[in-house]
């Protein structure tokens, strides 16, 4: 049997398909793993082709201080695109025979090990699917940095060149609580944000960064430098107390109380009209019919729901009261007045209206 050195061959296989598309639109991942090392890494991807398979093996021979020699997986990795970039740079392709996963059997541990990591993490974070992809990508950095019980060695240790793999930073608790650093507002550099709350789901792969999730925009940043709390998870926090999974203290109305209203987001404002109760008068142009404007009271924040739109926001209002005579009203206004059955209405939040 061939001895490898670190890198040159290279175990493939795929983590079977997400129950649903992630945060980040991904469906399923690439697991690699190193013969020599036993170094893994998960790559999502928003689809298993031919395509994503060979940008994955592209990025990783490019960050890769050695050059690959070998690639072995299963009759997935064996395609026309994938042997044709194996021939011309001189890599053997290999396979393992149709439902024989013992002739892959590396990549299938790595497979068991990662998702076992992985289902931890989540569990304990109190966290579902939708960053099943990111949970898979620390669960195999995990492993990698961790001694294994056969050899008790790290295996980053044996390969410390190994690409995507960043040892200044530590490894912390998935799905913990942690603040992102940003940078100084040079238009309020004495009270403007300094840190970002967030939830810690790993590290970047090409940056020596921290990826937090933030649940209020749905979004993952990266950060250079964090704090963090290791003993407090925010998404199980919020399930355990009976509240949404996106809420957290970031999304608190009271954060934003001192800040003028041009400089808080259209979120932001939503939360803070609807914990604060204001009220106030709808534009006249918006009902010409009526001779009179109409006094609404916020109620709660709201997300467009135009396809294409999801990140505009606005605001669930109640119909309170009308600034004119009421006689002039038909029966069905008097009635959304009266209370005993309230009238919602949902306005945009970029068209602010001027709170009384």
């Amino acid at each position: 049997m061939q001895c490898w050195g670190p890198g040159e061959c290279l175990h493939l296989d795929a983590s079977g398909r997400y129950p649903d598309k992630t945060q980040s639109g991904n469906t399923e991942s690439i697991f690699i793993t190193d013969d020599f090392s036993r170094i893994r890494w998960a790559f999502p991807v928003s689809s298993l082709s031919a395509a994503t398979i060979l940008d994955v093996l592209k990025r990783f021979q490019a960050h890769s201080p050695v050059k690959i020699k070998h690639l072995h997986g299963d009759n997935t990795f064996d395609c026309k695109a994938v042997r044709a970039w194996t021939d011309d740079n001189s890599i053997a392709l290999t396979g393992a025979s149709t439902d024989v996963h013992a002739q892959n059997g590396l990549s299938e541990s790595s497979v068991r090990l990662i998702k076992e990591t992985s289902r931890t993490n989540l569990f304990a974070a109190g966290i579902n699917d939708f960053l099943l992809d990111t949970s898979y990508t620390y669960a195999a950095l995990q492993l990698s940095r961790t001694p294994t019980t056969t050899t008790g060695v790290t295996p980053l240790s044996l390969w410390q060149e190994a690409p995507f793999m960043h040892h200044t930073l530590p490894l912390l608790p998935f799905g913990c609580l942690a603040w992102g650093f940003t940078g100084k507002d040079p238009h309020d550099p004495n009270m403007g944000t300094r840190l970002t709350v967030g939830v810690f789901v790993g590290h970047d792969a090409t940056r020596c960064a921290y990826l937090l999730y933030h649940m209020d925009s749905n979004s993952i940043k990266d950060y250079a430098y964090i704090n963090h709390d290791p003993h407090h998870f925010p998404i199980l926090a919020t399930q355990l107390l009976g509240e949404r999974p996106t809420c957290l203290m970031d999304n608190d109305w009271r954060q934003h109380a001192l800040y003028p209203l041009k400089r808080v987001s259209d979120l932001a404002a939503a939360d803070f009209l609807a914990g604060k109760q204001i009220e106030f008068d709808l534009p006249l142009d918006w009902y010409p019919s009526y001779k009179h404007s109409w006094r609404a009271r916020a109620h709660a924040p709201a997300r467009s729901t135009l396809k294409g739109n999801t990140n505009l926001r606005g605001l669930t209002v109640i119909i309170g009261h009308y600034n004119g005579p009421p006689d002039t009203l038909s029966p069905a206004d008097l009635q959304a007045l009266s209370g005993a059955k309230p009238s919602f209405l949902t306005i945009p939040m970029r068209k602010r209206c001027k709170a009384r």
